[in-house]
């Protein structure tokens, strides 16, 4: 569930670490009932990467969800590209109403569906120049016509984080209302309690919305990947800070 990499940027790799205080707004009144396994696991710490914040499952996602979906892209050469990509959306939509997402944590994550896609993206730019949807990435490793293969460019993540793995940007969402209230609620309780002079979420971003939610430009979702995953999805409540915290 969690790989190599993703531990190591966790634990060793010296990247400054923000970590959400009493599970954030999957805290207080949210409880097993609501989140299921999820509620004993704590919250990825989140990291900036190519300019935007993700958590760091998100890394794990790409690199090892994305190579699921490779495995799965490679199974079925021979049919046309519209239908592989077509069935690799379907993996990852019954991933996320399964294991990885709402049958195990009670939320459906766009952000994670995002990062798998990329990954997936990446495993075939290895050895090959890849375009997908208008998205092109040119190979990372080259043949030198005597049956070696040579590094042709470097890796840099900003080539592959975009505005999509922010869960800011590109909110999760749930299929339970009582679950939406409570994350509401929560997004407007103020640590230490309701006499703390410490502003909630929602005052904090009622107060900036740009420290939210940055450049505007970026509210728009950079893959054709995302807006064909909402429509695949059955959830209908966003966990969209624009909307929860709206007096």
């Amino acid at each position: 569930m969690i790989t190599p990499y993703e531990e190591w940027v966790d634990s060793e790799s010296g990247l400054p670490l923000y970590f959400v205080r009493d599970k954030g707004i999957y805290g207080h009144s949210v409880n097993y009932d609501d989140m299921r396994m999820i509620w004993y696991i704590d919250l990825s710490p989140v990291i900036m990467a190519g300019g935007v914040l993700i958590g760091t499952d998100k890394l794990g996602h790409f690199l090892a969800q994305g190579f699921q979906y490779f495995e799965r892209y490679r199974q079925l050469h021979g049919s046309k590209e519209t239908v592989r990509l077509a069935a690799i959306r379907a993996f990852g939509h019954s991933q996320e109403m399964g294991q990885l997402g709402v049958a195990t944590g009670g939320v459906y994550s766009f952000a994670d569906l995002a990062s798998n896609w990329d990954g997936m993206l990446f495993f075939r730019a290895l050895f090959d120049d890849v375009t997908v949807e208008g998205q092109s990435h040119a190979r990372y490793f080259t043949s030198d016509g005597r049956g070696r293969y040579v590094r042709a460019r470097d890796f840099h993540w900003a080539e592959w984080v975009t505005p999509d793995w922010d869960e800011v940007l590109n909110p999760t969402h749930t299929q339970q209302r009582a679950l939406y209230e409570k994350i509401v609620a929560n997004a407007w309780r103020r640590p230490g309690g309701p006499t703390s002079q410490r502003p909630s979420i929602c005052e904090s971003y009622l107060q900036n919305p740009a420290a939210y939610l940055g450049d505007k430009r970026q509210l728009r979702a950079r893959s054709s990947y995302v807006p064909e995953a909402q429509a695949m999805a059955a959830t209908p409540f966003a966990l969209d800070i624009r909307a929860m915290c709206r007096r």
